[in-house]
């Protein structure tokens, strides 16, 4: 026989040998891998049934009577801790931002029922902003645009905006109708 056969064989045998030797390891950590396996899988169980129990105790609730204005999430779909669900709205109170133009800003101010004497009001510390609207006599009355007089509310006058609007040149005075669902008329005072 010649020696390239020889030596041919030789490393077959050897390769042969290699094979065996790395399925007798295998073998021999099949114990262990399955050790790790069976830990994985009871810490997976156990991460498991820790979510249901925090499933369980998820309640969503408002801290006050509401409406929802827009939803985030569709029904069944999983969201993650701190994620936005949707947004509400108090239906205590609504704020409305009525916007005048500098003009009529001016002949609303010029109609401020103050007299010279109570001017200082306006530099005194503390002073609530229900007080200094209610000296300055204003009152507020909303209504729904396009609509006739019968469908407004009564409104109170909460503040004078600070700044004046860049784009639109108007100043913003905010009012407020308090409880306005408790007037709502189906049909005809719609909110």
């Amino acid at each position: 026989m010649a020696q390239s056969q020889v030596d041919s064989q030789r490393n077959a045998v050897l390769q042969a040998r290699q094979e065996v030797q790395s399925l007798q390891n295998s073998l021999d950590a099949l114990p262990y891998n399955t050790e790790v396996l069976q830990a994985q899988l009871e810490i997976a169980e156990a991460e498991v049934a820790a979510q249901e129990l925090n499933l369980e105790r998820t309640r969503i609730s408002l801290p006050f009577d509401a409406r929802i204005a827009s939803q985030s999430v569709e029904t069944d779909q999983y969201v993650g801790l701190n994620t936005s669900l949707f947004s509400a709205q108090t239906i205590d109170k609504v704020l409305v931002n009525a916007q005048f133009a500098l003009p009529q800003m001016r002949l609303l101010s010029k109609g401020f029922d103050l007299p010279a004497e109570q001017a200082d009001i306006f530099l005194e510390e503390g002073t609530d902003t229900e007080t200094l609207m209610s000296r300055l006599g204003l009152e507020a009355r909303v209504s729904l645009v396009g609509n006739d007089a019968r469908v407004s509310w009564e409104a109170k006058v909460e503040r004078i905006s600070n700044n004046l609007d860049p784009a639109s040149r108007t100043v913003g005075v905010i009012v407020s109708v308090d409880r306005p669902y408790e007037q709502v008329e189906p049909g005809l005072k719609p909110l």
